[in-house]
């Protein structure tokens, strides 16, 4: 970022305004230009960026980016107002393809639903800034004994009104607004931080860490989890974090090589959402994870659908030959753990099992009874 901050101070008018919006957002204002104008520079812009390469130990990499314009006129409310503008044409400019220029139009079919998402990643960028976001912890239990072997960490937003949203509700317009990798980083941190104090006090217990689809794209978040686990001196055997598979499959290269780096750094990996991808298992050949989730879709109506059965079983023993750990979730009855516990499954959770929670209790004690009714 500061050879890019270098770059584009080089090429903008002393006149001109240039900021650092945050992660990889900057702002350009340029004074006394028209619509015309604004998209020639624009252009000019991404053109630049598409000519420059990056090096980095000899090897060169290319840099792309998507710009979102907009023009401050006698209809412009406030700066506001401009700025949501241009973050709607950006991401207008993303969604045609990146790598190109947009300029905000009002009669922009596809408006309505970016502004209503601008409203959620305002929400999101005020928790970050605040730290108003709280994590809850679900237990992830041995279908063979009963016992809690992990907890998953799930992120909550807190409304100023006591209401609860789950990730669905804000995390497609932090990813869609360039907020993703500042929330991955804030769960980490908040995670692995937690889990450290929890061992100090002498209480063994392991976490696992949903990571966004685009982790594989932060350079920052490597570095941060191997500095975080050296000044907390915590074992990183104890963690386990979870990107889904639909998302390890659209970028399998680099799936790859982001989960043998966390396998280096001596933390495990799970393939969340497991099944949802169910055309072909040949890809994980090639990815080095420890567990599988089966996805909750096969296992939420497990004791009365046959088809279901019959996936959650082949699905097992596929992962159990390639050497994996298994993980059912959304247990949601004692019939289908029963049915778990025959399928040799190794690890279950649901709310059935245990409703994700505020604290976490002492480990070690059952979860369970035999058939799988809360003790």
């Amino acid at each position: 970022m500061i050879e890019i901050s270098t770059l584009l101070s080089s090429h903008v008018r002393e006149s001109d305004l240039l900021a650092r919006f945050g992660g990889d957002e900057f702002t350009v204002l340029l004074y006394d230009i028209d619509a015309v104008r604004v998209m020639q520079a624009a252009e000019n812009f991404r053109a630049f960026f598409d000519r420059y390469k990056f090096y980095d130990s000899g090897n060169a990499f290319n840099v792309t980016c998507s710009i979102g314009a907009a023009v401050i006129d006698s209809d412009t409310r406030s700066a506001d107002e401009a700025m949501a503008h241009a973050d709607l044409a950006c991401n207008m400019a993303k969604a045609h393809g990146r790598n190109r220029a947009n300029l905000y139009d009002p009669a922009d079919r596809d408006k309505a639903g970016m502004a209503e998402d601008m409203g959620w990643a305002a929400r999101v960028r005020d928790m970050l800034e605040q730290d108003r976001f709280k994590l809850v912890y679900q237990p992830i239990i041995s279908v063979h004994d009963g016992r809690v072997r992990e907890y998953e960490a799930l992120m909550r937003m807190v409304c100023d009104d006591g209401q609860i949203i789950l990730p669905g509700g804000f995390m497609p317009a932090a990813e869609r607004f360039g907020l993703i990798h500042s929330v991955d980083r804030w769960v980490v941190k908040k995670a692995i931080t937690h889990l450290a104090e929890l061992h100090s006090a002498g209480h063994k217990v392991s976490f696992a860490i949903n990571l966004s689809g685009r982790a594989f794209e932060d350079a920052e978040l490597l570095p941060l989890i191997r500095a975080l686990l050296k000044e907390t001196n915590l074992d990183p055997e104890q963690l386990t974090f979870e990107i889904t598979e639909t998302a390890a499959i659209a970028n399998l290269n680099a799936a790859t090589k982001f989960i043998h780096a966390l396998k280096d750094i001596g933390c495990q990996f799970a393939l969340d959402d497991f099944g949802s991808g169910f055309c072909s298992f040949t890809y994980l050949k090639h990815l080095p994870v420890d567990k599988l989730k089966i996805d909750g879709s096969f296992v939420q109506s497990l004791a009365t659908t046959p088809v279901d059965q019959a996936m959650v079983q082949s699905m097992n023993q596929v992962a159990h030959a390639l050497g994996k750990v298994t993980i059912a979730e959304y247990v949601e009855s004692a019939q289908s753990l029963e049915l778990l516990r025959e399928y040799g499954v190794d690890f279950a959770q649901g709310n059935f099992l245990g409703t994700p929670q505020d604290t976490i209790p002492l480990p070690g004690r059952p979860a369970l009874s035999v058939v799988g009714r809360p003790a």
